[in-house]
């Protein structure tokens, strides 16, 4: 559960750096797909529609995790991020999908994009 006047789920605190906008879309999607509402999620995340729509985009590394997991509770999946990302479509992770795509192994295609 969010904690009261925070936008941040507990344990996403020690997160830092920035993270693409590509991963919360592909989980948004997916809550889509399970007729979830997607907009509660961003609300409460601090994150506006608006920052998705740049594939380029990069919002704090806690603030997607925050997101990713309130997904994940009103969904009632706690593997939403990984069932996410089976099933997007190819692309979905820009330019990233390419280079791990064209790798020997996936292990050499997830060293390349880390």
């Amino acid at each position: 559960m969010a904690t009261p006047g925070t936008n941040r789920w507990p344990g996403t605190e020690h997160l830092a750096g920035d993270a693409s906008v590509l991963t919360l879309r592909v989980v948004l999607d997916e809550m889509t797909r399970r007729n979830l509402d997607t907009e509660v999620v961003l609300r409460d995340a601090g994150v506006s529609r608006f920052a998705l729509h740049n594939p380029l985009g990069r919002l704090p590394r806690a603030m997607v995790a925050s997101a990713v997991e309130h997904a994940a509770h009103l969904a009632q999946d706690e593997a939403l991020h990984l069932h996410a990302t089976a099933r997007a479509q190819l692309g979905a992770f820009g330019a990233a999908d390419f280079v791990v795509s064209m790798a020997p192994t996936i292990g050499a295609g997830f060293a390349r994009v880390a």
